[in-house]
């Protein structure tokens, strides 16, 4: 069953909350529910940015099986798919901290 909309914003607000704090693994999954649970939001392209870029902090931070240089190559993924997306724009210092 979906989420009702109100819930919306205190469930980005969690997600949020667990990016800021690092733990990007959860994050990337909460921005991921955001995603499907509430598929006509006006922040579906932000939650859907989110995820993508706390899928890749985390595989820079804990970089298992593929190593480090596999991250880094999700994170120049990321940039070009973005390529002039001010979402990109906004969230510049986040890249640089995880380069």
């Amino acid at each position: 069953m979906r989420r009702q909309a109100g819930n919306e914003l205190e469930l980005f607000k969690g997600a949020e909350r667990e990016y800021l704090e690092h733990h990007f693994a959860d994050a990337a999954g909460l921005f991921q529910n955001l995603q499907r649970d509430f598929p006509n939001s006006e922040q579906r392209a932000l939650y859907r940015f989110l995820g993508e870029l706390s899928t890749v902090r985390e595989a820079v931070y804990f970089p298992g099986e593929h190593g480090l240089e596999g991250a880094l190559g999700r994170i120049g993924q990321l940039l070009d798919h973005y390529k002039g997306d001010p979402l990109l724009k906004a969230h510049e210092e986040d890249i640089w901290k995880t380069l």
